[in-house]
């Protein structure tokens, strides 16, 4: 109910009270706010001019700016407005205006970008009030803004970042599946005197038209830490698929002469470290944590942290980490950790197991359809943010399939 009405039903109300008190003040309070109404009606006329001064815009992604109407009040009774928000590319930054007669003034509406691109707006609408907000009218504006945003420099170089660890993720999986020469978990670099000539990779110096010398793991000082995640959230419906990969592991790692760790942690922290098994010992130590588990795996992404990777680090002494674990599940601590791990100057990359490619078709029903969409959509965001950190793979039952044909031919 506005302003007006509630005034209206107010005067009603009072005209009634004196009918039945047989009191004639109430109805002439009535009276009294029914002329207040009256001549405020009468004097109100939304006639304003609106002009819009700059046009055209060009400001880097997470600028704002700020348009500047020429509005006067060609009425004779003060006004007040306001700039009407619409569209979802903006934050709009809004104020009321207060113009008194025949005065002109400038408005600032300032608008910050959610994204990069080119917008158009057109068509502003202003309401245009009387002093007690009592009767109002809107006034369209057509004018037109063109706003390009281009990417900042810090955007462009989260993306390239990006692009680079998406990248190296994929290498990884290739790795993976078709057991090549190296994993890769490296990445290019300028030449340094004292490098291997072998390792320069001609394609991309002659693209860029100095040296670039590939780095690859086996190459990396320290042991391999292969931290492998046993908690009950993680492993159901896909603790067959897990082993499989952590097998897999263990079997490549032994044929390229690698030392590593094998590091099983849980919920409550590190359970047990075991170091250069072979593939028979490893199936025989790492079965007691890795028995099927059967139920809905979890589907939430997790951005709180809980401390679960805290004690690790003090097992790790240089080298390269491979994390295997859920990212939606741990995504506040593998933030922590990683970071961390970063300012020791040891590489991370994280194969993660993606729950919602472990549902069984007895959950793919309309009434989930729903929420397993909006999980895709979160992990896409939570994976974009952690390739800006380090290379992550985000995998499915059919993405390790090829594993067991691996090692079945083996």
């Amino acid at each position: 109910m506005d302003r007006e009405d509630l005034l209206v039903v107010t005067a009603i109300l009072l005209f009634a009270q004196g009918y039945l008190f047989i009191n004639i003040i109430p109805p002439l309070i009535g009276i009294g706010i029914l002329i207040y109404l009256l001549s405020i009606k009468v004097s109100f006329n939304a006639d304003v001019t609106i002009e819009l001064l700059n046009k055209k815009f060009e400001v880097n992604e997470g600028e704002g700016v700020d348009l500047i109407f020429k509005i006067k009040n060609n009425s004779k009774i003060p006004l007040k407005l306001k700039i009407k928000e619409w569209g979802n590319n903006f934050k709009w930054y809004v104020e009321e205006l207060f113009i008194d007669k025949n005065e002109e003034k400038r408005y600032k509406v300032r608008l910050i970008p959610k994204k990069k691109g080119r917008f158009e707006i057109e068509n502003f609408i202003f309401t245009v009030f009387d002093v007690n907000r009592i009767f109002f009218k809107d006034v369209e504006v057509e004018e037109k803004v063109v706003l390009d945003v281009y990417p900042s420099i810090e955007s462009l170089k989260n993306s390239i970042k990006r692009s680079r660890n998406i990248k190296i993720g994929k290498e990884i999986l290739t790795a993976l599946k078709i057991g090549y020469e190296s994993l890769e978990f490296g990445e290019l670099r300028e030449y340094f005197p004292g490098d291997d000539y072998k390792h320069v990779d001609w394609k991309r110096t002659a693209k860029f038209g100095y040296l670039i010398v590939r780095d690859f793991l086996r190459e990396k000082e320290g042991n391999v830490h292969v931290l492998v995640d046993v908690s009950n959230a993680f492993r159901k419906s896909k603790t067959d698929y897990l082993s499989l990969l952590v097998y897999y592991l263990i079997g490549f790692l032994n044929t390229k002469n690698k030392n590593y760790k094998i590091v099983i942690f849980d919920d409550l922290g590190v359970k047990k470290v075991y170091e250069n098994l072979s593939l028979d010992s490893g199936k025989k130590y790492l079965e007691e944590f890795l028995k099927g588990l059967d139920g809905i795996p979890n589907l939430r992404i997790y951005k709180e942290k809980s401390g679960v990777l805290s004690h690790i680090p003090k097992l790790i002494e240089g080298g390269e980490v491979i994390l295997i674990t859920d990212v939606g599940l741990r995504f506040g601590d593998i933030i922590v950790f990683v970071e961390f791990m970063k300012k020791r100057g040891i590489n991370t990359y994280i194969i993660s197991l993606n729950p919602l490619l472990f549902l069984g078709e007895k959950y793919l029903n309309e009434d989930n359809i729903p929420k397993i969409y909006d999980r895709f959509i979160e992990r896409e965001v939570i994976v974009k943010k952690l390739n800006i950190l380090c290379p992550t793979v985000d995998l499915g039952p059919n993405d390790l399939v090829e594993l067991a044909f691996k090692r079945g031919g083996k």
